[in-house]
Order: C-alpha cells, then structure tokens, then sequence
C-alpha cells in the first residue's frame, strides 16, 4: 500500500517525538519498512527494533511472535494495514492495540480506502476505527489529517490512557494504603 507523503512527514513527526523501542508494522509495504529503519538510524534511537507482521493478524503464533518480539519494551507503535480480505477489521485492531504504549500511536494506513458510502468500496475502515476509538483508550489526532492529501484520514490513534484500568479496584494496594 502506497501512503501519501503529508503522511511519511506524520510518520517521521511520530517516530521523533515517541521515540519507540519497538515498532510493529502489520502488513506494510516493503517501502514503509525501509522507511522505518532509515528513520530509526537516522534519530539514533537505540536499541529500537521494527517487528514485522505478515500475513493473517488473528493467527494466534503470529500474535505470540509479536509478543515475544516486543520483550519487556515499554515504548511501542504499531502500523496497521489491513489485508485486501479484511474489510472491517475491528478484531485485528483491538488485537494490535494493546501493544501500543500510552501516548504513542496506532497508524491505520489506507483507512481512505473505505469509504463505502461512497459506492467505489465494501471496506468499512472508517466504522471500525470509531469503534475502537469507542471502547479502548484512544482518540483520534486530528491534527495529523490537515493536509490536503493524506491516505489516512482518521487513522492516527493516539492511545491516551495506560495499560491498567483501575488502581482503586486492586486489593494489594488498598492493602497497603491502610499500613
């Protein structure tokens, strides 16, 4: 998949100010990979790795060695194209999301390419982003769709919230407090 280049210039812009140790990318052109790895060089961010998905998102060994790739790395971004097969891919979005680190991004790339409404497209990449948006911590940013030709209106997600949902629930600490 092709991406325009106001969004190469929201990649790099993302990758410089995140500074990730991991990036995952599901199913992305060979291009965008050279792009990442030029891009990790460059800004010398040590130690950073790009894990690269192919294939089916959901298979449960794919999922795993994504996983294991990430090691104990807190600093993650995930970019996300769906397969050609995937026309609203909600489940492979939540499954990627999680890896993402608080403050850093989900990038759908492509998600101009579903634009139902329209009568040119099945894909539904525009409802399963709301819908993620909707249950799991991210926001859309905005800010990233001002150019006048981007690929990824709507696809840059921000996780804003942490990992844990709610500290006041856990026992061990309400344990401690009381000491």
């Amino acid at each position: 998949m092709d991406i325009a280049p106001a969004d190469v210039l929201n990649i790099q812009d993302i990758v410089y100010k995140t500074r990730p140790g991991r990036i995952i990318t599901v199913n992305v052109a060979p291009g965008i990979l050279v792009l990442l790895d030029s891009l990790l060089r460059l800004m010398q961010i040590a130690g950073a790795r790009i894990v690269n998905i192919n294939g089916d998102p959901l298979d449960p060994y794919v999922l795993g060695e994504a996983e294991r790739a990430l090691d104990a790395e807190e600093n993650v971004l995930v970019l996300f194209a769906p397969r050609q097969e995937d026309h609203f891919p909600l489940d492979a979005l939540r499954a990627y999301a999680r890896f993402v680190s608080c403050r850093t991004y989900l990038i759908f790339l492509g998600s101009v390419f579903g634009q139902p409404w329209l009568g040119y497209s099945k894909n539904w990449f525009q409802k399963a982003i709301r819908a993620l948006v909707a249950e799991a911590p991210f926001a859309i940013d905005y800010s990233r769709d001002q150019q006048l030709i981007t690929t990824c209106p709507m696809g840059y997600l921000q996780r804003t919230g942490g990992l844990v949902s709610v500290l006041d629930d856990d026992e061990f600490a309400d344990a401690l407090s009381d000491e």
